[in-house]
């Protein structure tokens, strides 16, 4: 459930992620802009936020890490560029 959205010159993209295996996932939003915000969120628990390492790769890709694998879809993540 990917969606790229533009909002008065600023650009949202949000996606579900976790697939009970990996511990890194690079995500590609297609902003355009390698300085984004970005905030993972907690999808079954009223949508807390959860802290990880991210590493703003490149003007396309955002590469999130995690010490334990997330389960399937467990995490929602937003970035606005």
């Amino acid at each position: 459930m990917r969606n790229l959205v533009k909002l008065s010159g600023t650009l949202t993209f949000s996606d579900i992620i976790g697939n009970g295996s990996q511990t890194s996932f690079a995500v590609n939003h297609s902003i355009g802009n390698q300085f984004v915000q970005v905030s993972v969120y907690e999808v079954a628990d009223r949508m807390q936020k959860i802290d990880c390492e991210i590493e703003l790769t490149s003007t396309s890709v955002t590469t999130l890490k995690f010490n334990v694998a997330p389960t399937l879809n467990q995490y929602r993540v937003i970035i606005i560029g």
